[in-house]
């Protein structure tokens, strides 16, 4: 039986322009890589890292293991660039003060030195390795956003011990990205 999960698509580039709504019942299908299935199922802690709007992948997966009652810990570290544009940051903190097994990790990365922000100034790759001191062996990361910041945590997460096998992309692509910006990461080997 296939599983069901909820993602939030918006009208942000090339793709998601191209989609449409079945006009007989207002519903949109979009087919996911299986790959993206074996991120969610295993024994691993689960690390998400999202940027801008790519949060609605992660947003999904992580509604949908909390619902499943899935024990294994959770760490999503959320990439804004000011606090106007981290969406449901009230909803994650309150998650994360009702779930034991569930992190939430805020980073800006260009918020008004003057804020009242309290929290991780600088980008989400940095924010995942300061909270981890820098090792992320024993998890599985789903990482979602821009191509830049796509590479810049696969950087970090593999000097950090954590390698292809056990991370998953998607990357949310403008037609400014253009046509390269599909390609594999080139810090994974060809296989």
């Amino acid at each position: 039986m296939a599983a069901a999960a909820t993602v939030t698509i918006g009208t942000i580039g090339f793709f998601t322009a191209d989609l449409s709504t079945d006009p007989a019942t207002g519903d949109v299908s979009v087919e996911v890589d299986a790959n993206l299935n074996q991120a969610v199922n295993g024994l691993l802690a689960m690390l998400l890292i999202a940027g801008g709007s790519g949060l609605s992948s992660p947003r999904s997966m992580l509604l949908d293991m909390l619902e499943e009652n899935d024990e294994r810990h959770i760490t999503l570290v959320y990439g804004a660039r000011n606090l106007a544009e981290l969406y449901y940051h009230d909803v994650f903190l309150q998650i994360e003060a009702q779930q034991a097994n569930f992190t939430y990790i805020p980073a800006l990365s260009d918020e008004a030195a003057d804020s009242t922000w309290q929290g991780f100034r600088g980008f989400v790759h940095d924010a995942a390795k300061a909270h981890f001191d820098g090792v992320f062996r024993g998890h599985k990361a789903y990482l979602c956003g821009p191509p830049v910041m796509i590479e810049a945590a696969i950087r970090t997460l593999m000097q950090g011990q954590l390698f292809e096998r056990d991370i998953y992309t998607e990357k949310f692509l403008t037609v400014a990205d253009g046509a390269d910006a599909l390609a594999k990461s080139p810090l994974f080997k060809s296989i």
